[in-house]
């Protein structure tokens, strides 16, 4: 199947909150979201839909239309692009590289790092679905969990997406962790991150709270 890749480039956090929960109602498999370096602080959005789903996509149109006159900033022209399936699933990683927050590293699997000895490693491979999964409310809510006291403390890990709180959440000391998230896909991709971290098992389930 091709595949229409729909982007909104170089918008900042709060921007990029919105439209990823248009992305990600509207869009084939979620939205993903790309943070660049240095700073981390603008954020491109993606999507994709299928190439001749002309329905979909004036939806999607009209949604950003209408965020573009609530904000107070203006928000660029969304991008279009015709891609091919595999093409999409593999070139959205070229930007997804090792991000900072504390002393939590989010690591793709598919890139090397060696860590400080007082790092927490968050090993992540979030699928095509999902991108890095590091919205601005993750970063915040990363760096508020750094500064709390971790060891046996019950927590609830709504809407985890790639898994990342929850995994971190594990490697800080936090037991037991229950996450989920109305998205079967995103459960299934943060069991496989809880895997691939060692930080089984972790209570799953398809809902919300």
């Amino acid at each position: 199947m091709d595949f229409l890749k729909l982007s909104l480039e170089n918008i900042d956090g709060e921007a990029a909150e919105v439209v990823a929960d248009v992305f990600n109602r509207y869009g084939y498999g979620g939205a993903v979201m790309e943070s660049a370096p240095p700073d981390f602080e603008r954020v491109t959005v993606r999507t994709v839909i299928p190439a001749t789903d002309e329905d979909t996509r004036q939806k999607i149109e009209i949604a950003i239309a209408l965020i573009g006159q609530a904000l107070p900033q203006k928000l660029p022209e969304l991008q279009t692009e015709f891609v091919g399936e595999n093409d999409w699933a593999e070139s959205w990683k070229e930007n997804f590289h090792v991000v900072h927050i504390g002393r939590v590293v989010i690591q793709p699997s598919w890139r090397e790092y060696s860590p400080a000895p007082d790092e927490i490693v968050v090993h992540l491979d979030p699928g095509v679905a999902f991108g890095s999964g590091l919205h601005p409310t993750t970063s915040l809510c990363l760096k508020i969990l750094q500064e709390m006291p971790l060891a046996g403390v019950d927590m609830f890990d709504v809407g985890t997406g790639s898994g990342i709180l929850s995994v971190a959440a594990a490697k800080m000391g936090a037991s037991p962790i229950r996450a989920v998230d109305v998205d079967a896909v995103a459960v299934r991709v943060a069991e496989e991150n809880f895997a691939l971290n060692g930080v089984s098992p972790i209570e799953t389930a398809v809902g919300s709270a």
